[in-house]
């Protein structure tokens, strides 16, 4: 797995930062494939998405193996 440690720095408008002292790692997510690959411009195709690590960070709940929100993006642009 791809792993990425350190501390974690804090800025705050007009202030100096501030570093943690503990060492924080989390896993970078990979993706793999979008399927399918092309749809028609005007959008509405159900994606599926494959890789490793999707969840990073994402508090689950344990009543259920489905992925219920993922969040994607193209660039700055969220995909609905």
């Amino acid at each position: 797995a791809n792993v990425t440690a350190g501390p974690v720095v804090i800025t705050v408008r007009g202030s100096e930062k501030g570093e943690s002292q503990q060492t924080f790692s989390y896993q970078n997510p990979q993706l793999s494939r979008i399927v399918p690959e092309k749809g028609p411009l005007a959008g509405g195709t159900r994606l599926t998405v494959h890789g490793s690590q999707l969840l990073t960070g994402q508090r689950t709940e344990q009543r259920s193996n489905q992925i219920t929100s993922l969040q994607a993006f193209l660039g700055s642009k969220p995909c609905h």
